[in-house]
């Protein structure tokens, strides 16, 4: 169980792909699928793993204020586009909240990702051996996709030039089901978390080539 009782969180282990589900109602198989689509997983461990080095932690020491590397398994980025959801599209039921990453390496953040990658002689050993097929079988199979990368040098894109394309096809291929939450000066996707204006509206064709 995640430290927010009400839901059920899964997340693989695994590093050659990424993708973690919060069960919000597995009560129905009506209910539609939600898809986060970020760049990178952040930090050194899984959200799984710190929250349950988080509710060891408070066994001993009830006052958690003091470990701030402890964080629940819902971290801010998938709770707030699952606030936001919930409250866009009220009259909808929702089972599912689906994350996945465009590249599997694990960074301390996005700027040392591209670093990695410009500094590498294989590229594509970051996208992760199966990452791709994850990402374009999640972008079929949910109903409502985020696109949530956040700001990033898009020179990283010359690096993985037929990875863009993929990416790019297929969610052509659901556009009708693509939101962001805005993009920033370069047309990248805003982060959901970022400390600016931003409104959660369906991407078209064109604002999403700018994006990748």
């Amino acid at each position: 169980k995640s430290t927010d009782t009400c839901y059920l969180t899964k997340e693989t282990k695994e590093d050659n792909y990424t993708y973690s589900s919060i069960i919000l109602d597995d009560s129905t198989e009506q209910g539609k699928k939600i898809l986060l689509i970020g760049l990178n997983p952040r930090g050194e461990k899984p959200i799984s793993e710190e929250a349950m080095e988080y509710e060891e932690a408070k066994k001993i020491s009830p006052d958690m204020k003091h470990r701030k590397e402890c964080k629940n398994a819902i971290e801010p980025t998938r709770r707030q586009v699952l606030t936001d959801i919930l409250s866009k599209f009220p009259d909808i039921k929702f089972s599912e909240l689906i994350t996945v990453d465009i590249f599997s390496s694990r960074t301390k953040d996005s700027a040392n990702l591209y670093k990695k990658i410009k500094n590498s002689g294989k590229p594509e050993e970051f996208i992760g051996s199966t990452n791709k097929d994850v990402i374009i079988r999640s972008i079929n199979y949910c109903d409502i996709i985020v696109l949530a990368w956040g700001n990033i040098d898009k020179k990283l894109w010359e690096f993985v030039p037929d990875y863009r394309k993929n990416l790019l096809d297929v969610l052509n291929n659901n556009i009708g089901k693509c939101y962001r939450y805005g993009q920033t000066q370069n047309g990248s996707p805003i982060h959901p978390c970022a400390h600016r204006k931003k409104e959660l509206k369906r991407i078209t064709s064109e604002e999403l080539k700018n994006s990748l």
